[in-house]
């Protein structure tokens, strides 16, 4: 599925000393339409990246002699290429890696193995980003160019002008009490392209576009009653052009009515342009939770396959094998010792593989989930996890009075398994809590434990937990991350209607 109509296309450095690595991303962004530079060590990558700057390079943080730290910390050093953003990829999940990543520049830090569509978009965003930056910038030195030369102009023109009215940059009139121009400076003239002369011959409707002059004496009169005031409103040039203005009017101590109004055309143009690229915005947003959650269900249909061929095929199969090799023992009671033992010994690697692969489709896709339920599925897991991890269960506690939809409990199931998992690899814990327990319309999970705690903005980074909200969207559910003493607490809540939680 497309991230944009409209795909980036850009040269990018791929540096990378593992050949098979280096040859799968090169390969890979070559068919996203990108120019690929691929150098397969630090010196090569150096000597590329200063002779021809690209626009964005993926560098591998673990390679021999110099390191990608250090091949960022010249990039950055030199002022050719200091501009460049660097996306950081490593086999290693170490946290350290990720936080020196960052002070050394990088602008994302991806973990290996990664997926097609996941290092897609994220060089996608982080190009389109730097080319907002170079946009910004461009546009920055065109303004303060163009404010230089405003300024200039005004400069010149206050040394003409005999009074602060005739140098003002917006327009400024003064009307009597029936509306009639007494005086107009130069900005005045110019926002309705009507000259001076000609403007003191008029009145405020005169300027109004057809149908609204009686609107504009109307405001007019209210100005007067009010003593002054401010609107937004349509005037009309002497071409014909309509355009918006800002007016702030203030009444003289004589009646007389002194205004003052700016061109607000393009301004509310760009407010509408602006309100357009955040629908927009917004309809991506609605568009990429619906990749990550057909992402989850082709996942778990995978799975399912995956588990179904090695019940149906690898199990059929192992079981097969025992029963031979059974009938075999019972056909054979003459065998030497010697090919007795070895028999034995095939028995019990065929009966272990049988066990294992059973293990391997019960975790791929748990069966009891739909034959018992959620809860019991859960304490099976969780007391399997705490067999495998050596992380002792302090407490645990499943009511769940209504057995939910099977994709909350398919959902609810995977995000326990994914933060049980970040417990046993991040926390350096020694015991760990679970409830599951349901609210008014929605179930509730959470898991603590008594770990090093966290980093709630280096937390938010995390592959698991973006996998986590992406289940949580597709529910409209949420999470919640707070920190213990010691350790933390991850709570998990999931409408049971797709609803908002009461």
């Amino acid at each position: 599925m497309p991230l944009t109509a409209h795909p980036v296309q850009a040269e990018i450095l791929v540096v990378d000393d593992d050949p098979a690595s280096l040859d799968l991303l090169s390969h890979l962004l070559k068919q996203a339409g990108h120019r690929i530079r691929a150098a397969p060590s630090p010196e090569l990558a150096l000597q590329s990246a200063l002779s021809f700057p690209p626009e964005l390079i993926i560098l591998d943080v673990r390679m021999p002699g110099m390191d990608g730290f250090e091949v960022a910390r010249q990039l950055k050093q030199d002022a050719r290429t200091t501009h460049v953003p660097i996306i950081f990829i490593s086999g290693q999940t170490d946290v350290a890696d990720r936080v020196m990543g960052f002070d050394m520049g990088g602008v994302d830090f991806i973990i290996k193995p990664f997926q097609r569509d996941e290092i897609l978009a994220r060089v996608h965003t982080h190009l389109m980003l730097h080319r907002a930056l170079d946009e910004i910038g461009t546009q920055n030195k065109a303004l303060e160019a163009r404010i230089l030369e405003r300024t200039a102009d005004l400069i010149r023109e206050r040394d003409l002008a005999r009074c602060y009215v005739e140098d003002a940059p917006v327009g400024i009139f003064i009307a009597d009490a029936g509306g009639r121009y007494l005086d107009v400076n130069p900005a005045g003239c110019e926002l309705v392209r009507y000259s001076r002369e000609e403007l003191l011959s008029m009145s405020i409707g005169d300027l109004a576009p057809h149908g609204d002059r009686p609107a504009h004496l109307g405001l007019f009169a209210g100005f007067m009653q009010q003593g002054g005031g401010s609107n937004e409103l349509s005037l009309r040039q002497k071409n014909g052009t309509e355009i918006l203005v800002s007016l702030k009017t203030v009444v003289l101590t004589d009646k007389r009515v002194m205004g003052f109004c700016s061109d607000i055309t393009e301004r509310r143009r760009a407010e509408l342009q602006a309100i357009a690229r955040a629908q927009e915005l917004d309809l991506a947003l609605k568009q990429l939770h619906s990749l990550s959650a057909h992402m989850h269900d082709s996942i778990e249909k995978e799975r399912l396959a995956i588990a179904s061929d090695i019940h149906d095929q690898i199990g059929a199969s192992l079981t097969g094998a025992n029963l031979l090799l059974n009938q075999l023992n019972r056909l054979a009671p003459n065998m030497p010792q010697a090919g007795r033992e070895v028999l034995t010994q095939v028995q019990e690697i065929v009966s272990q593989t049988l066990v294992s692969s059973r293990g391997v489709y019960t975790r791929l896709r748990p069966p009891m989930l739909n034959d018992l339920g959620l809860v019991e599925t859960c304490r099976w897991y969780l007391r399997d996890w705490a067999e495998k991890s050596g992380i002792k269960v302090k407490r645990s506690h499943f009511r769940l009075p209504d057995e939910p939809p099977e994709s909350i409990r398919l959902d609810v199931f995977r995000i326990l398994q994914e933060l049980l998992t970040n417990v046993a690899r991040h926390s350096s814990a020694t015991d760990v809590s679970v409830t599951l327990t349901q609210g008014r319309n929605y179930v509730l999970l959470k898991v603590k434990d008594n770990g090093q705690g966290f980093d709630a903005e280096r937390m938010h980074e995390g592959f698991g937990l973006r996998g986590i909200r992406g289940r949580l969207n597709r529910h409209n559910g949420s999470m919640q991350l707070e920190k213990a003493s010691p350790g933390m607490a991850v709570s998990v809540q999931i409408p049971l209607h797709n609803g908002e939680v009461k």
